[in-house]
């Protein structure tokens, strides 16, 4: 992985890996994959998330 530096352009990707609803909480439980790249292309991060995400 690279260091980020002023004034880089940073592009995130994420990945849906699973998507469960969970009463208890009132949404979908969705785990995420994901990362940045810098303008290069390069790898700047890699991340594993996991998010509740509620209807309006």
């Amino acid at each position: 992985m690279r260091t980020v530096k002023v004034d880089d352009v940073l592009t995130m990707r994420w990945r849906v890996i699973e998507a469960k609803w969970k009463a208890s909480l009132g949404g979908d439980l969705v785990k995420l994959e994901g990362g940045a790249s810098n303008q290069l292309g390069e790898t700047v991060m890699k991340v594993t998330a996991t998010i509740v995400v509620m209807p309006l």
